[in-house]
């Protein structure tokens, strides 16, 4: 404790700003911290009186400005020994809470120190005079020195004894038995010069005034703690005296002898007493202290629910985890078959887009790499189907061999644009496809509403097949010329042009023609095909072209419509009669 009181000392001398080294310590540290407080000078300024002050309102006035800066009193009492008067003393007062400044009348102090401090002033001095009054020695040769040293060797050992030789400023540890004490004895200087020795006195005993006494307890329905101090001869206790821990708390008081004993830490269970209680003590590292506590357990039947109460915790817990794991592991497979199948639905959708991911480690995986290749591929069968006809698509569905051909009823229609010929020198390849594109449209769009078949496109020319469903189908006629009459108007109306058309109904052969592996194209050939081909020619001359259609047709259509005979019984290539009229 000495040493820790002389640092927090030390620290606040160095706060106050009156660090200077210009006394030797026994540490560059200690000597940095106090060297400060060894002149009046120094004193003065750190407490704000003159430098004339009394030396006793100056030592109390720097006793008070220490317990300011700190909070707590870090000195038990200070001496003063001046080389022309006794030693004396500053001194606390309570309950008055005031600072005393008294002689000292200890007898063993006054024998010990004030000699060894009057010598010290007296070699100081400026001027030879003598240090000690009439009568005192000062040599330890005679028998009171030798009584006298004797006795700090046996009470405070070698070490204090030798250091009470040796120059003032070094740290004195005394410690006994009974206590343990520090004396810090520093020269003080006054214009260059000494004149008087502070010792400043830290006891354990000061230390003991500071505990707070407020938080101990030796009620046994709350945790106690208490504290005892002394030694095996002399001890003390608190809050209440000693003879009352020994008759309410003889446990806890045996305790604390034995950690006085042992000077360590003991921590006991008494099971089988009231309330199970639990001991403790604990030896002070800085002071004679040793704090005792003492708390009550719980009972059995507290501490049994209390482990039901926690197996319980556990169990939830563990059918919480095992339901969380049980549905993670049902995710792992749900959750795959789920994407799965909305996958699919989406396909169902006409959805081709669609993919799934394929770096799940395991099965999935691969059904996920097949799904996407089949999703590939239905893509790409999308992208392609508009460049294969519907008849081919369906032939290709229905046999893996390519169908052989047949016989068929059907009617063709030939629709052409009128001066295409002049028109490809006329206009741009921008404006051309234009006009081209239009008429195809109108083609497509009037072919898939009424049941017709693209046949072939070569150049402005657009050859559909309506085929017959039963022997004399008149839809398939109607059909036809609706379809033309539909091209006709879409493509004036778009492009400003006429579209001449020729319409014959017949036998034809209907087959499929390509490599398999390659390209295949469902189509017709015959007269029947010839002959609706020369039509539309025919009414490709005519000044606003128009719709032609052979009599074979006409016998079919519908009577609600009208028919104009043209003047012709033959056309170029044929060399029987032929019958056209203009629809």
């Amino acid at each position: 404790m000495a040493w820790f009181a002389v640092g927090a000392a030390a620290a606040m001398l160095a706060t106050a700003g009156l660090a200077r080294p210009t006394v030797a310590l026994v540490t560059n540290a200690q000597r940095a911290h106090l060297a400060g407080m060894g002149s009046i000078e120094a004193i003065a300024s750190f407490t704000g009186l003159p430098e004339t002050a009394p030396t006793k309102d100056l030592m109390i006035a720097t006793m008070v400005k220490l317990q300011e800066v700190k909070g707590i009193r870090s000195f038990s009492e200070v001496w003063l020994s001046s080389p022309d008067s006794d030693l004396y003393e500053i001194e606390y007062r309570q309950p008055a809470s005031t600072y005393v400044f008294q002689p000292n009348k200890d007898v063993f102090i006054s024998q010990i120190f004030n000699p060894r401090f009057r010598q010290f002033l007296s070699v100081n001095q400026s001027k030879a005079k003598a240090g000690i009054k009439a009568g005192e020695k000062i040599s330890f040769d005679n028998i009171k020195g030798e009584m006298l040293d004797e006795l700090v060797l046996n009470m405070f050992g070698e070490e204090t004894y030798y250091n009470l030789q040796k120059k003032l400023g070094m740290l004195l540890k005394l410690e006994s038995f009974l206590d343990s004490n520090a004396i810090l004895c520093l020269p003080i200087t006054h214009r260059g010069k000494v004149a008087h020795v502070f010792s400043y006195v830290m006891a354990s005993a000061e230390i003991r005034r500071h505990f707070p006494d407020h938080l101990l307890n030796t009620d046994k329905s709350k945790p106690v703690l208490i504290t005892l101090s002394g030694n095996q001869q002399f001890l003390n206790a608190a809050p209440k005296n000693l003879q009352f821990v020994s008759e309410n708390l003889p446990t806890l008081s045996r305790l604390a002898r034995q950690s006085f004993l042992t000077s360590s830490r003991v921590v006991m269970h008494d099971a089988n007493a009231s309330g199970s209680p639990v001991f403790e003590t604990l030896p002070a590292k800085y002071s004679a202290y040793i704090i005792c506590g003492q708390r009550n357990t719980r009972s059995l039947e507290s501490i049994n629910a209390e482990l039901t109460a926690t197996a319980a915790r556990y169990f939830a817990l563990a059918a919480v985890l095992t339901l969380i794991l049980s549905l993670l592991a049902s995710l792992y497979f749900t959750i795959p078959i789920r994407q799965l199948t909305e996958a699919m639905q989406k396909i169902i959708r006409e959805d081709y887009s669609v993919r799934l991911i394929e770096t799940h480690p395991d099965e999935f995986a691969i059904s996920a790499r097949a799904f996407n290749k089949m999703a590939t591929g239905l893509k790409e069968g999308m992208l392609l189907r508009n460049f294969v006809s519907e008849s081919v698509r369906d032939t290709r569905t229905a046999s893996t061999e390519i169908a052989e051909a047949n016989i068929c009823q059907v009617t063709v229609l030939f629709s052409s644009i009128k001066g295409f010929a002049g028109m490809q020198n006329q206009l741009a390849p921008e404006e051309l496809f234009a006009v081209m594109q239009a008429h195809l449209s109108a083609a497509v769009e009037i072919a898939s509403e009424l049941g017709g078949e693209i046949d072939k496109m070569i150049e402005d020319k657009i050859m559909i097949v309506f085929h017959h469903v039963r022997e004399a189908d008149t839809a398939a006629v109607n059909a036809a010329i609706s379809a033309a009459a539909h091209i006709r108007g879409r493509v004036m109306a778009t492009c400003r042009h006429h579209t001449a058309a020729g319409i014959n109904t017949g036998e034809v052969v209907s087959g499929t023609m390509g490599a398999a592996s390659v390209r295949l194209s469902k189509t017709v050939v015959g007269d029947t095909v010839n002959l609706a081909a020369r039509l539309a020619s025919v009414a490709a001359d005519m000044q606003h072209g128009g719709i032609v259609v052979s009599g074979a047709s006409v016998q079919l259509a519908t009577d609600g419509r009208h028919f104009q005979k043209l003047p012709i019984s033959s056309v170029k290539g044929k060399t029987h009669s032929v019958e056209a009229y203009l629809a």
